[in-house]
This record gives structure tokens, sequence and C-alpha cells, in this order.
């Protein structure tokens, strides 16, 4: 059976716009998405005050002022249908001075308007159940006025979900046939089978869990130890075993060597120079990419310490501008550590979207879902694993997952007699495809 879908825009509008685009997919289930008949189908969501505006250019658009509380904004009712994913990928949003973040109250979606301009907030949301629901949009800063926009949210029932993970996986390539002079071959047929998978997941790629890590390789300053990572880079070369190195630098404070903690900012610095330089140069060429910064978004040790903003993608533009890093070669690493129950892969696809607009190639870095007691959680495996795996931008995935034998019980891929879980069953399954 063919699933006949709107097509799915994975590329989203970073840059702030003079003029907003219109509402994608016509608005969806929105009423009135672009406000082109006055108020009709909206309402005051809190205290605050209404009014309508027209740009320069003839557009229709509405300001909240006058603002008391960060929920004061404008709502509308729509009604959500149990199993639907929903993409919440039109709406614009601008505010009256400076910069502030905006987000809606169940989080499915968030962006950084700006005075002046339009900024798109991409997001989506997963229903549980059946439900009226309100939409409205938050701003912590009641000082400012809110601007909206061709607002859109559009439902995707699972088949038509899947069949956007289905196209992004099976993209047709061409293939030009000729001769040795390099005329085109008129008439020629081509048989091509695909032998394996290039797409980096599975049983050939690991990351060691603390081995590699600054705390296990120099307990004592100064006195550096390899000998266990060495001695598993040399098993996994033996067994053709990519490794994914894990990593140069941890964020968080309590999993610093003891001896860095107390460090001066300068001291600092120069110790962090020396494992760059020390664990860069033993592993040069034996591993396929290293997680420079682990959890740099959660926490900011060396941010406090050493002075550096705290922004992701302005941490990405400087690190690019300074003299020097022109061709340096980036990645982003995004953990994946999913808790229990459904995930919001609405929200999960328009985040990869966002981040994939920075032009970086994007790895899940450390791939978990849940307790071994949940019931459904090789469902929910499978249903991330598949939105990471489709999404255009995600080059490869590592899972935080193993037999129980080696201490995985969170989610193990084998129980301790090493016999396949169900989600262990479902990586085969993956693999297979």
């Amino acid at each position: 059976m063919n699933v006949i879908a709107f097509s799915y825009d994975y590329s989203p509008i970073t840059k702030c716009l003079i003029e907003p685009q219109r509402a994608q997919y016509g608005g969806g289930i929105i009423v009135n998405p672009e406000f082109n008949h006055s108020l009709e189908g909206w309402t005051v969501f809190g205290q605050g005050e209404i009014e309508e505006r027209i740009s320069k250019a003839g557009n229709s658009f509405i300001v909240v002022h006058s603002r008391t509380h960060p929920l004061d904004s404008l709502s509308q009712k729509v009604q959500l249908e149990k199993g639907k994913l929903y993409s919440f990928s039109g709406s614009w949003n601008q505010i009256s001075e400076g910069r502030e973040t905006t987000n809606d109250l169940v989080l499915g979606g968030m962006v950084i308007a700006e005075h002046g301009c339009w900024s798109l907030l991409k997001g989506g949301i997963v229903a549980n159940f059946s439900t009226p629901v309100e939409i409205l949009f938050e701003s912590k800063n009641t000082k400012v006025d809110i601007w909206m926009d061709n607002v859109s949210l559009q439902p995707f029932d699972k088949e038509e979900w899947k069949s956007h993970q289905d196209i992004s996986i099976n993209k047709q390539s061409e293939v030009q046939v000729t001769h040795a002079n390099k005329t085109a071959m008129q008439g020629a047929i081509v048989s091509i089978k695909q032998l394996k998978s290039d797409f980096p997941f599975g049983f050939k790629f690991t990351t060691f869990t603390n081995e590699m890590k600054w705390y296990s390789t120099e307990i004592i300053q100064g006195q550096e130890s390899y000998t266990v990572p060495d001695a598993m880079v040399k098993f996994s070369k033996q067994n053709g075993i990519s490794i994914r190195g894990h990593n140069i630098l941890w964020d968080n404070l309590i999993y610093q060597p003891n001896w860095v903690k107390s460090l001066s900012s300068d001291d600092l610095r120069k110790a962090v120079e020396k494992r760059i330089n020390s664990v860069i140069s033993r592993y040069r060429g034996q591993l396929i990419a290293w997680d420079v910064v682990n959890e740099n978004l959660h926490f900011r040790f060396f941010e406090d310490k050493l002075a550096n903003p705290a922004n992701y993608k302005k941490k990405l533009e400087e690190i690019l501008q300074y003299p020097g890093n022109e061709k340096i070669l980036l990645a982003i690493g995004l953990q994946g550590n999913f808790g229990s129950g459904q995930p919001n892969l609405g929200y999960m696809r328009s985040s990869l979207d966002i981040l994939g607009a920075t032009g970086l190639p994007i790895w899940l870095t450390e791939v978990s879902v849940g307790l071994a007691k949940d019931t459904d959680q090789a469902q929910h495996l499978e249903d991330i694993l598949r939105e990471g795996c489709s999404h255009p931008v995600v080059k490869g995935i590592i899972m935080f997952a193993g037999p129980a034998a080696a201490n995985f019980m969170e989610m193990p891929l084998a129980d301790i007699n090493f016999n396949n879980t169900s989600a262990g069953d479902v990586v085969d399954k993956l693999l297979r495809e």
C-alpha cells in the first residue's frame, strides 16, 4: 500500500527575515493562520492586549503588548488526535526590543526572537491521547511585546511519518554510464546490488565508556596511563571495529580529575592543552571521530573557568572565525538519552532540522531509551533509531548499550547469558534491513 502524504521540509530557515514567509501546509489545522481575517479563531491568553498591524509590504500580523506574565500571549484551541504527530513548523516571531527566547508551554519548539526581523519557531509534538489543547506562546521577559504571524500546525499519522523516513532513506541516485571515450552509452542496463550499508551504526562501531576519559588516564597530575584504552583499541582494530573517541574533555565539574578542580585559570589552560595534545597524538589515525567536549550544553565547567561563551551556535561561529580555523573539521554530537514513555519524534525531527542548518554533520552519540522494565522500550528504541537513521543531517549513531554482563542494565542488548533482549532484536532487525 502506498501512503500519500504531505512532504516534509527538513530545511529550516534560521536567518531573521524582514518579512515572514507564508505558513507551511497552509497553516494545517490552524484557523486563520496568517491573520488575514482579523482575529478569527484567536483569543487573548492571560492579561495582555492584542493589536492588529500591517507591515509596509502589506502583511497582516498580530502584536501582544502590555504583558504582565510570561504566558500573556495569543492562543487558539485545536483538537489533537491520539497517535498523530504534529509539525509546528510555520510560526514566525518577533519582539519589540532586544533578544528573547520564546516557546510554547508543553515544549513543542523554541526560538530566540529578535527585534527588527522575523524568526521561525519550528518544533513538534506527539499526541498520546485525543484532547483539545491551546496553542500559545511564552516569553519570560514581560517587558517585550510579542509579534506573531503565519502559524502552522500540521498533523501526520504514523504511516505518513514513516513515509517521510522511507523517502529520506531510499533516495534515488543517478548513474551515468559512458564509453571509454566519455560519450554516453545508449540503452545500457545497469544492475546494482547493495552489499552493506555505509551508515555508521551497529556492532562494528564502538565508543569506550570511561577508559579514554581524562579522569581515567591521568588520575595523578603528570602521571598518564593509557594501558587499558590501548588494549581496547588494539582489540577493536583486530576485529574490524571502528572507534569513536570519548572524550577529550567533560564539562561536568564532578567528572574532572580531582587535581584539575582546584587549578587556576592559567594552570587549567595549560593542563587542557597538554591533555589535548597527549590523547590526540596517541590515537591519531586510529579513530573515526572524537567527542571533544562532552555535555557542554548541560554543564559549563570550562566556560566558567576559561570565560568562553555558552551559546552553542555562537561557540561554533567563534571557533570558525578564529584565525586559521576556516577549514577546521567540526561536527555536532547529540547524546540521545531518552526517558521512559512515548518519545516526541516531532520535536526530535525539528531539533535535528534546526541544528542541521549549521551545515555540520551530526551524530547521535549516546542513544538510550528508558529502562529495561518498560514494556514499550524496544518499540520506542526502534522509533528513535529510525528517526535518526532517516534524517538527512545524521551521519552516524552510537548507542549507550551493551550486554547485561558488562553492566548495561538500563537498556541491555543481551541478557546475562548473552541471549538477545527485545532491544537487541531491534538492533539486529535494523541492521538486516
